[in-house]
């Protein structure tokens, strides 16, 4: 590597049954593509650390090479925060897929101008393999200096029945462990990064039992095999049979316990088929509940509509999480906030509480600090996508009714380019 601002190495991961939006399209400066099915605008965590990405159309696959920072390697080859060799490996992508020539020439194209080593392509007309071998990239061409940010700080919430350790994951991901005060058990919700949550165990000297996935997207499911390994014997929960390392699929309602907390599952359809929240309480506790909502819903945001439909979301947000007790913390997946709140200014410039929430969040990013829980009670206030039965919201979007409200805002989202101040 020359310099160590300069961010050029390969990392891939594969997820099984996704179709891409963007065939062979290289991605640069202020795009990413968010490990699923679409690309989002750049910027939507405080360590922006995306540079490059090249999408493949693989029916059995889905590829993406990108650039990534120089401590760690996403879903690389070298595992969860392991650090760089002085000697990059040579990266074989492997896969069978139909493909014609005009893609293959604009794979060439890309690797060329990107100024990576084709150390071996071969075709055929139902196989193809590609050799790559990270070369350094002209910084001119798609490299910024990487700017000074701040790493991304853990978070411990404690109350009397219950703690719940935030755990910063990739670029913009939380896990999170909860801990049952009385018994010492506890639960790891998406940990993508399995490494990081056996040192949290240790910290807190708890035994974990319980792995809770929200959906089986990589950056929520991808490190349950892993998990699984270092800590045998754990229940694996999810809604959907796509989830890594399952062991217990759940419905609408199901419960259990994690030592003398009890778990309700919410099936909130929409990101995914399967998605499930998690709702955890404790009997006679007069402390807040607490919901980890995934990808469904975010600090003054709610997730694209991947596998599903407005109907569904406004379901999810309205009639499910809407629903409960006011004071529930919310725990999301991703930290989206700033991004969030710059969209929902745009819906309501007027709105004041949204203008407070956003300085309030600048800030916090800036420290390197999380801004996640909210509640139940604050998301209505300042998230246009709870807000769709609200009059200016309504006026916004063009519509009168909300569940078209909610399908305006998300189709008006997907193509927002966040403002920089």
């Amino acid at each position: 590597m020359r310099g160590a601002a300069i961010l050029a190495h390969l990392a891939v991961h594969i997820e099984p049954d996704l179709h891409v939006s963007r065939v062979g399209y290289p991605l640069f400066g202020d795009e990413f593509t968010d490990g699923t099915r679409c690309v989002e605008r750049f910027g939507q965590s405080p360590r922006k650390t995306f540079r490059l990405a090249v999408i493949l159309d693989v029916p059995s696959c889905h590829i993406q090479t990108q650039g990534v920072p120089c401590d760690v390697l996403h879903r690389g080859g070298l595992g969860d925060s392991a650090r760089l060799p002085s000697v990059y490996p040579v990266c074989e992508l492997y896969f069978s897929t139909k493909m014609d020539w005009l893609i293959l020439w604009q794979l060439f194209y890309i690797f060329t101008m990107t100024n990576w080593l084709v150390s071996s392509v071969m075709s055929n007309v139902m196989n193809c393999k590609y050799c790559v071998a990270p070369a350094h990239v002209q910084a001119a061409l798609l490299h910024k200096e990487a700017p000074d940010i701040p790493i991304r700080k853990s978070l411990l919430v404690e109350q009397s029945d219950m703690k719940v350790e935030l755990l910063p994951a990739l670029t913009d991901n939380y896990m999170y462990l909860l801990i049952d005060e009385e018994s010492k058990e506890a639960a790891i919700i998406d940990p993508v990064e399995p490494v990081k949550v056996v040192e949290a165990i240790r910290k807190h000297g708890v035994r974990l039992t319980t792995v809770l996935t929200t959906h089986h997207h990589w950056d929520h499911a991808g490190g349950n095999e892993k998990m699984v390994r270092l800590v045998p014997g754990l229940t694996v929960y999810g809604g959907d049979d796509r989830v890594d390392a399952l062991t217990k699929k759940v419905k609408h309602s199901n419960t259990f316990k994690v030592g003398s907390l009890t778990v309700k599952c919410l099936f909130t359809p929409c990101h995914t088929t399967g998605h499930i929240c998690y709702l955890v309480t404790k009997d006679n506790s007069t402390e807040p509940p607490a919901v980890f909502t995934g990808d469904t819903l975010f600090v003054a945001g709610c997730g694209k509509f991947f596998e599903g439909t407005a109907e569904q979301m406004y379901r999810a947000l309205i009639d499910v999480l809407g629903r409960l007790p006011p004071e529930t913390r919310v725990y999301c997946g991703h930290e989206y906030t700033v991004n969030n709140l710059k969209f929902a200014r745009h819906v309501e410039p007027d709105n004041e509480v949204i203008k407070k929430k956003l300085a309030w969040a600048k800030e916090k990013v800036s420290n390197g600090e999380p801004t996640i829980p909210s509640t139940v009670a604050e998301e209505f206030k300042f998230n246009p996508f709870m807000r769709v039965k609200e009059k200016s919201v309504q006026e916004h979007a063009g519509q009168n009714d909300p569940v078209e409200t909610m399908r305006s805002l998300r189709k008006e989202k997907d193509g927002f380019r966040v403002p920089k101040d």
